[in-house]
């Protein structure tokens, strides 16, 4: 019923990241490290998981990088989660990935703000899924990443309907910006 990102691509981003693009990125990294050698991956935009051979290409080169260089890389997603290809929980465990889920809320809250494109609730799937990510290692920090955009349900309740899953270590609730006719 609303998109943070302008229907998933900014208004701008069209197709996915080429496997030309992975190369410039670990150039443009090796030539603007900072001394820290410390640099942290974004997975972000649209759904990333839908492109998860480039993700898994990008993990695969960065150990090469960091063999070379002492580069340490950081591995941070943000996913709705309703897509699990084959090998991400693996992916996620070895990189000890920050897995920063879209879930607004409880069923209700979740289900009314973010359905399928069939117009189906999303809520179950999201959890069950984010449970496997659980289950996969705990060296996957998992993040409920909540938009509010005003509801009948409080944000309290919504947290609290979250927390009983047990399943994420932290929650971020950010305030969407929607048109007044929403």
């Amino acid at each position: 019923t609303y998109c943070f990102a302008d229907g998933g691509d900014y208004g701008r981003i069209k197709g996915k990241m080429e496997s030309e693009t992975v190369e410039y990125i670990f150039n443009f990294i090796r030539e603007h490290v900072t001394e820290s050698k410390i640099v942290r991956f974004e997975f972000f935009g649209g759904e990333p998981l839908l492109n998860f051979d480039r993700i898994k290409e990008v993990c695969d080169y960065s150990d090469v990088v960091s063999r070379e260089t002492g580069i340490k890389f950081i591995y941070r997603i943000s996913t709705n989660l309703t897509v699990m290809p084959d090998g991400v929980l693996d992916l996620f465990a070895r990189k000890k990935f920050i897995v920063s889920v879209s879930i607004d809320g409880g069923r209700e809250t979740h289900d009314r703000n973010r359905p399928t494109k069939g117009g189906h609730g999303s809520f179950d799937k999201i959890i069950n899924n984010c449970k496997l990510v659980r289950e996969a290692s705990d060296d996957i920090t998992l993040v409920a990443r909540m938009t509010v955009v005003g509801d009948k349900v409080t944000i309290t309740d919504n947290v609290r309907e979250l927390m009983a899953h047990n399943i994420f270590d932290y929650f971020q609730i950010y305030p969407g910006v929607v048109p007044a006719e929403l």
